[in-house]
């Protein structure tokens, strides 16, 4: 039972690989260059099977645990493939048969590598503004009562307001769109991270600061010493929040 269980996934790609090479294509889409579909279903059973048999004992466990996930995946697969590539019974103008798809990702493999990484300098330039700023808002908010009679407003106000809302302002405002495409990731991470942060620094104790005057320390030491260590852990909540409400 535990040998059919692991060669789940050998038998669910040897479906998906006879119903891609002997089931005729649909004359609605285009035909691709290559079996691409199968190459890929070739390469992931043959690494599964290389690990299965070559592994160390927990690498082969866990290959076990995950075959019937794997099985199910290609099984999804193989149904997604015949429903297009063999049937079109969906628009094939959007629904194009796996061996497009794969085709594109090996054919235009440099322009979308140079898109991910143009896309990912975008989202951690934001993300690094957006924790920056926000820890910054958030120590001013928690040991200035100037800065926080005049900013707490401000972020009650324009922190609830979503992202997405900031859209035509932020496109209109900037000169292009890397740099709203920034901010509006800055703004979404900013608003947790300044009211976590500064929430963490009214939490602390004030035997802690009465503790750091008493041996005579400076009102910096006590913020960058006492407070900001004591307030990191909602910080890091903060951060985290505000990296989740953007990335989902």
């Amino acid at each position: 039972m535990k040998i059919l269980k692991s060669q789940l996934p050998l038998l669910s790609a040897l479906l998906a690989i006879v119903a891609a090479l002997f089931l005729p294509d649909s004359p609605l889409q285009q035909t691709a260059e290559h079996a691409y579909f199968v190459w890929f279903l070739t390469a992931v059973t043959a690494i599964y099977e290389l690990f299965l048999l070559s592994g160390t004992k927990k690498m082969k466990e866990g290959m076990k645990y995950r075959a019937p996930f794997l099985a199910v995946f290609f099984l999804v697969l193989n149904i997604f493939n015949i429903i297009t590539a063999k049937f079109a019974l969906f628009p094939v103008l959007y629904f194009p048969s796996l061996d497009r798809i794969f085709g594109v990702l090996v054919s235009d493999f440099q322009f979308l590598g140079q898109c991910l990484l143009y896309t990912l300098r975008i989202q951690l330039s934001g993300w690094l503004l957006g924790c920056l700023s926000g820890i910054a808002t958030g120590i001013a908010l928690g040991f200035s009562k100037g800065f926080r009679y005049w900013v707490q407003p401000l972020v009650r106000i324009l922190g609830p307001i979503p992202p997405t809302a900031w859209i035509p302002i932020v496109l209109v405002m900037f000169p292009s769109v890397i740099v709203a495409s920034s901010f509006l990731i800055a703004l979404a991470v900013w608003f947790p991270t300044t009211v976590l942060t500064a929430n963490g620094i009214a939490n602390i104790k004030n035997s802690y600061f009465e503790v750091a005057a008493t041996l005579g320390t400076s009102r910096t030491y006590s913020i960058f010493k006492v407070g900001v260590p004591a307030a990191m852990p909602f910080m890091f909540i903060g951060i985290f929040n505000g990296s989740i409400t953007f990335f989902m």
